[in-house]
């Protein structure tokens, strides 16, 4: 299993958009994402404020590429990207890292 770790840095006061956003999103995507085994959206408690993370679960890295691949090439998501581009930005930055799961305790 991998974890896929993307943190988003918002703008001051607007991490709140960004995460119903997130949750929109996937629960329009939720069952479309093969790749995708399990999500969690979070915000900060300390740190860098107005910090949104969204952490996905996948199989492999392999069928995590595909899917973005084919997420991509969707005239719709390309539709709303361009969409986006026009809009004031919530996001100030954002950066994804992969963590491969070693052990799991419950």
């Amino acid at each position: 299993m991998i974890i896929v770790r993307t943190a988003i840095q918002c703008k001051w006061g607007r991490a709140g958009e960004v995460l119903a956003g997130a949750k929109a999103s996937y629960e329009q995507m939720q069952g479309k994402l093969p790749a995708v085994k399990g999500v969690r959206l979070l915000t900060d408690m300390s740190g860098s404020h107005d910090t949104v993370v969204i952490e996905a679960e996948i199989e492999s890295m392999d069928a995590y590429f595909a899917m973005l691949d084919a997420i991509f090439a969707n005239p719709e998501w390309q539709a709303r990207q361009a969409e986006r581009l026009q809009e004031d930005h919530a996001r100030v930055s954002a950066e994804r890292t992969f963590y491969k799961v070693e052990a799991v305790y419950e």
